[in-house]
């Protein structure tokens, strides 16, 4: 999100859609804390029950935030040829130690105390690091940073793929709740053709009925924003694998693909840990 404080205060999306009039709370903090002129780059944040939330956003009474990371303009100046480490200079004088609706994203130039930051704040939501060069300006629309993902390891049971059987593209995982009923939870990344070799002599189709739709909505595959439905192959609920899965995790689903590690013949469905969607 950009946040202009000019004649008055605008907050727009990269999509340059207009969000001031559905975060009011949001731009009557940027127009307290920052000074007329300024320009900064961040991201709209929740809170509930002590986690970054995104769904909560269109909640009005959440804990929202304007986290910012960069800044543009200062006090009417372009300040986006400066350097990173200068331009962050001025973002920390212009925000200052606030916690109200404006707050500054944290920065350490060290390798280890970067990790040991995202290790210690990953129960609280936090989907990892971005890494930028110092010594950068400013360049809207080109991807000059690098994001290192807070994941963990975990197990799902594979109900569904895309693409065929014997040589599958992904795979649609779920997980059992505790009333036994099998949950998506999303999908994987593109599979190598190692891997999809190895599901594909393993996948069976269903015997009977399948417990999800023929069609899925892409949202619910970890596909955030997606309209389109997706279409996939069910398959034989038995097979279990090992998957990465990343801290953002949206009514139970991962917003984001899950990245494939290995089969795990050596555990049933039943083996797993009930998750805890109803």
């Amino acid at each position: 999100m950009i946040a202009f404080h000019g004649r008055r205060v605008q907050l727009q999306s990269r999509q340059q859609r207009s969000l001031t009039h559905q975060f009011p709370d949001i731009a009557h903090a940027v127009g307290e804390q920052l000074p007329p002129g300024t320009v900064v780059d961040g991201e709209l944040v929740a809170l509930r029950d002590g986690r970054i939330d995104f769904t909560a956003l269109t909640t009005r009474n959440a804990q929202r935030f304007l986290v910012v990371f960069d800044v543009l303009a200062d006090r009417g100046q372009d300040v986006r040829a400066e350097p990173l480490w200068s331009r962050r200079d001025r973002l920390a004088s212009l925000v200052g130690d606030a916690d109200d609706g404006v707050l500054l994203a944290p920065a350490v130039d060290e390798v280890t105390a970067a990790r040991i930051w995202m290790e210690r704040h990953a129960e609280l939501g936090i989907e990892g690091l971005v890494v930028k060069a110092l010594a950068a300006p400013y360049r809207p629309r080109q991807v000059t940073w690098s994001k290192v993902r807070a994941t963990h390891t975990t197990e799902a049971v594979v109900g569904a793929v895309i693409g065929p059987i014997t040589q599958p593209h992904a795979l649609i995982l779920g997980q059992h709740d505790r009333h036994g009923q099998l949950r998506i939870i999303g999908r994987t990344q593109r599979l190598c053709r190692d891997a999809a070799t190895e599901l594909g002599d393993r996948l069976t189709p269903p015997r009977g009925g399948h417990p999800w739709p023929a069609v899925i909505p892409g949202g619910r595959l970890g596909l955030p924003g997606a309209t389109d439905d997706v279409t996939h192959t069910p398959v034989r609920p038995t097979l279990v694998v090992e998957i990465d899965v990343d801290t953002a995790v949206e009514h139970g689903r991962a917003r984001h693909g899950v990245r494939y590690r290995r089969l795990r013949p050596d555990l049933l469905p039943d083996d797993l840990q009930a998750s805890g969607a109803s």
